[in-house]
């Protein structure tokens, strides 16, 4: 009921400008008002009218008077921090160069998947020797030692196997 009460109160002038016209329309179509009643009826309606589109332009004005006030304060205080923004962004970058960095460093590094046949094919291009603890050997006589090989005679070096 209040919704409905705040609803009435926010379109009052048009509410009233409406029922004056309905019931002037209505008493002027069973002759009961004579002309110069629908006239001055039809000036009320035009006054309301005009109050109601003058309240709403002040109340845009005060609204836009607001949003002004608040932009100009929201740019205050978000201009500082733009600076701080991009410092944060440095530092962030520089925590990044940090891990690259500690990662390379890594005396041991865990890999899986295709990482693993990268890192393999990259310690057996320039690798002088190649020392191997497992299984079968059927990894290392198939893949490892021909492509060491070929590596050590195309850069004409010794290679040493040892297993």
């Amino acid at each position: 009921m209040g919704r409905l009460g705040g609803w009435f109160g926010h379109y009052a002038e048009s509410l009233i400008s409406l029922a004056i016209a309905f019931v002037v329309a209505v008493l002027s179509l069973v002759d009961v008002l004579g002309v110069e009643a629908v006239n001055s009826s039809i000036l009320l309606v035009l006054a309301l009218l005009a109050t109601a589109v003058l309240r709403d332009r002040s109340h845009r004005e005060a609204v836009e008077g607001a949003l002004s006030t608040t932009r100009r304060r929201l740019e205050e205080v978000l201009s500082p921090l733009t600076g701080q923004v991009g410092r944060l962004n440095e530092v962030g970058n520089t925590v990044e160069l940090a891990r690259e960095s500690l990662d390379e460093t890594r005396p041991i590094r865990i890999i899986s998947g295709t990482e693993v046949t990268n890192a393999l094919a990259e310690a057996r291009a320039d690798t002088r020797e190649w020392i191997f603890k497992g299984g079968t050997e059927t990894y290392i006589r198939a893949m490892t030692l021909p492509s060491c090989v070929e590596a050590a005679r195309r850069g004409r070096r010794e290679l040493d196997a040892l297993s």
